[in-house]
């Protein structure tokens, strides 16, 4: 079997387990569409219409075509095409809207906005760009407007062919689209500064802020009709998820199902509230009383989603603790061990604490939304990780010290060549940044060491790797590669955090690493095409940190074989 197709298949529970919407994946992806392997393995686990792989593939190059010049034309309103993970929804009604399950590098879609039934070409494309912005800004209103001008370059047969199939959309959502199907008829005359040829005059035309947009009074009263349709079909799709979220399910009331669940199982886990205080303890399981106020208003589905949680947490425990060969040598509290973040390690018991406030999931109002357990499973062996990362378990051997000094001081090195060059506002702002540095220090090795004091979760990670089924580090690393454009930092030291993050790839099962975190990330975009540095240069930074990152290894007697 191809390689790629096996990677495939052993992948095939990570993008299909969830039965409300599947994932395609970042590396089964290029600018031409979805991959051969891909859609071979699709084929066998979901059933969707004839040319449903064919028209997305289609949209996935239509929308590099246009993007490309519109970044071009319009950069302060526009990005660069990418390719991110597709969340393809198939159950419109069970699945949670507006839903990013990897923040910053996937995207919700439904099946239908591809099904050549209902949808073409140019609806299709749209969607692909609608979701692009709405998952940056995280507002329709937002997205709509600064959508708008991709129709000013579009002809009048295109807005037409849009129009067609909006029209018959069959979303969640699909009154705001139809609604901006009904808009083609004036869209094709709004005016704007970048997109068109110079203005010498604007008179009567308002400039909407921050878009580029000049309309005229009907115009302007117009887009605000159409706004408002969105917000009221947004509002609307999100109420009625948490409507049907809200139905009883018959039985034990929420508090009642939890209390049942933690005196019969008795998971090994403390159970907090939404403040992080302590609820219920598995030593004195039948002091449940503070169950019942922390979580009377919570829905039944909630409940459930709860008892579910805390026995994968319970499972979990057991299983990492019963791999170790020496559970006792773990410290009982690790400096990097945070007390927050919806599941962590106790500071004082060993144990792990599930609080009611999970961090991405609205524990009073719905049951848990795909990859929630995944990404739950994989805190918790990051957390155990490091603790193991406090010991020797996870360590330099003395036959790679060596090496891994010397990748140091090459990264530096290379870092500290970049910032020389890079333009002086640039090199104004890394030094402002670094500008507390130990005396004697490069920049270069100040944005080195920046990083390195990161290095107790790849440590963490080696061990997570180690114990964690694979389904639940792909939604790991998925979540915590993406682009940076947004993060704290300066524009130069973030080469560095590129570089440590690109490394969490290596945990991934994913044949090609560098197509995921240079087609996904915008990371040539903003360096390589910018003459920030080249792209062996490029190359070079990430293999000389994964020289730094790959000297750490797991003790071989760290965990005993899996039965």
């Amino acid at each position: 079997m191809d390689a790629i197709l096996q990677l495939a298949m052993e992948l095939r529970a990570f993008y299909f387990e969830h039965p409300q919407l599947f994932v395609v994946p970042v590396e089964h992806l290029s600018r031409s569409g979805v991959s051969a392997e891909f859609r071979s393995v699709a084929a066998a686990e979901r059933e969707l219409p004839e040319g449903f792989f064919d028209l997305l593939s289609e949209a996935i190059a239509t929308q590099f075509e246009r993007q490309t010049p519109l970044y071009a034309k319009a950069r302060r309103q526009w990005f660069p095409p990418r390719l991110t993970n597709l969340c393809v929804v198939t159950e419109p009604q069970e699945a949670r809207p507006y839903y990013q399950p990897f923040p910053g590098n996937s995207v919700l879609l439904y099946a239908s906005d591809f099904d050549p039934a209902c949808s073409n070409v140019e609806f299709a494309t749209y969607q692909l760009l609608h979701a692009e912005r709405l998952g940056i800004v995280r507002n329709v209103a937002k997205t709509l407007v600064g959508n708008l001008g991709y129709f000013l370059l579009r002809s009048a047969q295109e807005r037409e062919a849009f129009a067609q199939a909006a029209s018959q959309c069959t979303r969640p959502d699909a009154e705001g689209f139809r609604a901006l199907a009904g808009a083609m008829s004036w869209v094709g005359d709004v005016l704007h500064q970048d997109l068109e040829a110079p203005l010498l005059r604007t008179d009567g035309l308002t400039e909407l802020p921050g878009t580029g947009l000049l309309l005229t009074d009907e115009q302007a009263a117009a887009l605000g009709e159409l706004i408002q349709t969105f917000e009221s079909a947004a509002r609307s799709v999100v109420e009625g998820y948490y409507a049907a979220q809200a139905q009883p399910l018959g039985g034990p009331s929420a508090a009642e199902r939890i209390i049942a669940f933690v005196s019969e199982h008795r998971p090994r886990v403390l159970l907090a509230d939404a403040e992080d205080r302590v609820i219920w303890d598995p030593e004195l399981p039948e002091r449940t009383d503070a169950i019942a106020g922390a979580t009377e208003t919570i829905c039944e589905r909630a409940a459930e989603a709860i008892c579910r949680d805390l026995a994968r947490v319970g499972e979990r425990t057991a299983e990492i603790l019963g791999r170790l060969r020496d559970p006792s040598a773990l410290p009982s509290h690790g400096d990097e061990v945070q007390q927050q973040g919806g599941v962590y390690l106790h500071e004082e018991r060993g144990l792990m604490v599930y609080s009611l406030h999970q961090p991405g999931v609205n524990t009073q109002r719905e049951g848990t939304p795909p990859f929630h357990t995944w990404l739950l499973g994989a805190r918790m062996a990051h957390e155990w990780g490091h603790l193991a990362a406090e010991t020797d378990l996870v360590h330099i051997p003395a036959d790679r010290r060596a090496a891994h000094e010397a990748a140091k001081a090459e990264l530096a090195a290379l870092f500290d060549a970049i910032v020389k060059r890079a333009p002086d506002k640039l090199r104004a702002q890394a030094q402002e940044h670094f500008a507390g540095r130990t005396l004697g220090t490069s920049i270069g090795e100040a944005m080195l060491d920046m990083q390195l004091q990161r290095i107790g979760d790849f440590k963490s990670n080696l061990f997570a790797q180690a114990v964690l089924p694979v389904e639940e580090m792909e939604a790991y690393v998925r979540v915590n590669v993406r682009p940076l454009g947004g993060e704290p930092g300066s524009f130069l030291s973030k080469l560095a955090r590129y570089a440590y993050e690109f490394q969490y790839l290596g945990f991934s099962r994913m044949a090609d690493p560098e197509h995921y975190f240079f087609a996904s990330t915008w990371f040539a975009e903003n360096y390589v095409d910018t003459g920030i540095l080249s792209r062996d240069e490029a190359g070079r930074m990430l293999a000389l940190m994964g020289d730094v990152c790959g000297a750490y290894v797991l003790s071989p007697d760290a965990l005993q074989s899996r039965d």
